[in-house]
């Protein structure tokens, strides 16, 4: 009945030559919609065994190429060039990849920067100051898989950064984690995974030890979900924060340094439910 009505005004608008069009087309829409989804679907089933064969792939020709470099048959070409900036470069490209030893000089002459390559991939890197003692700055080391080991120092050798990729990658919130400090050695943030919440936690220090800041992220439910606390440098909290979903849900406190309350929210689905607002 309701298509019927459809059709019959838009025989009215259109005519008779306008109906047959406007179904023609729609037809053809529907096709279309059709030919997208099949190909959407097929891409899905496909993506696994794609990969598989890239990876294969990829794996036949480092061994291929680890075979040339074992029987001293792959092309070597040295690279040793000073760049515009003054800095002196050194590394070794084998089959066009960069392998083993590289280095980078600083204009001064201290040693800048020193890495090492496997198959045309940095599995070690070290940099340094261009100071007297050219003392060491950072360093990163990779693998196997996506597993990397960051530490930074500041120039008078203090660890001030340190953070942890597990092989599974970036998305191993369970075993991943990062650190920081300020330069007397007092702990500034942290991230880690919380086994109590099953959430990521965040905090942060300020320089007297006071804390700045506190967020914690996971799912609740299915949905994502955030707490958020944070506090002025003389103790006084300053926002409490709970939310639950892509739209909010949940609710918003700030405070001033006086600690009066200035803002309080209630909200559901993206709208405030309640909010009272003081001292603004």
């Amino acid at each position: 009945m309701k298509k019927g009505l459809i059709g019959l005004a838009i025989i009215t608008v259109l005519g008779i030559g306008g109906y047959f069009w406007y179904q023609n087309h729609q037809a053809e829409q529907n096709r279309l919609r059709k030919e997208s989804y099949e190909a959407m679907i097929q891409m899905m089933v496909d993506a696994p065994r794609e990969m598989a064969e890239m990876r294969a792939q990829q794996n036949k020709e480092a061994e291929e190429r680890r075979q040339r470099i074992e029987a001293g048959t792959a092309k070597i070409e040295e690279i040793n060039e000073v760049r515009k900036d003054g800095s002196r470069v050194f590394y070794t490209l084998v089959d066009g990849k960069r392998e083993g030893d590289s280095f980078i000089w600083y204009k001064s002459g201290q040693k800048s920067v020193e890495s090492i390559y496997k198959d045309g991939r940095k599995i070690s890197y070290i940099s340094f100051y261009d100071n007297e003692k050219n003392t060491k700055q950072g360093t990163i080391y990779s693998g196997p898989g996506y597993k990397e080991e960051e530490h930074r120092w500041d120039r008078d050798g203090n660890l001030i950064y340190q953070t942890y990729v597990s092989e599974k990658g970036p998305n191993d919130r369970k075993n991943n984690w990062v650190k920081g400090w300020y330069e007397d050695g007092s702990i500034s943030s942290e991230i880690k995974y919380n086994p109590e919440t099953d959430f990521v936690d965040r905090t942060e220090w300020y320089p007297n030890g006071q804390m700045k800041l506190f967020r914690s992220e996971g799912f609740s439910s299915g949905r994502e979900a955030a707490i958020t606390k944070t506090w002025y440098e003389n103790g006084q909290q300053s926002l409490d924060e709970m939310n639950v979903g892509r739209f909010w849900k949940g609710w918003r406190k700030e405070w001033n340094k006086e600690g009066e309350l200035i803002v309080d929210e209630i909200w559901s689905y993206g709208t405030i439910d309640r909010e009272k607002h003081l001292g603004r």
